[in-house]
């Protein structure tokens, strides 16, 4: 967990930075990440999966702050080289800026598809 935040450190202060996790482990987030306001640690009340915790992030954050623009980078996902990372996230965030309803998502080339975790297919531009 510490190194998802580690990436993400030069574009988003940890004033607006928010951990989900399940509550079960939030107290060993909290401390492992002690730069982070302890109410932006957050555990799950029950665990369903991403969806449901992407969506729980969202009515928090834009409780906060209704013109947020919101990332989502789960822990065990790395993109690397982690320069080209920073650079795609700056354009991710002006896209979403300037685009309030769009939604702009990473995606990895697939060689074929994979059911289990989904598969994104880029649309025109």
């Amino acid at each position: 967990m510490q190194q998802a935040c580690d990436r993400l450190e030069a574009q988003v202060p940890a004033e607006n930075t928010w951990i989900f996790t399940a509550e079960a482990h939030r107290a060993e987030a909290a401390r492992e990440l002690p730069h982070l306001p302890p109410a932006q640690v957050v555990g799950e009340p029950a665990g369903r999966d991403t969806a449901p915790c992407i969506g729980l992030a969202a009515a928090l954050i834009h409780r906060r702050d209704p013109d947020a623009v919101m990332l989502v980078t789960p822990a065990d996902h790395v993109i690397e080289p982690a320069q080209e990372f920073g650079r795609a996230l700056q354009a991710a965030a002006l896209t979403a800026e300037e685009h309030p309803d769009a939604l702009v998502t990473f995606a990895s080339r697939r060689h074929s598809p994979r059911p289990a975790t989904g598969t994104s297919t880029a649309g025109p531009r």
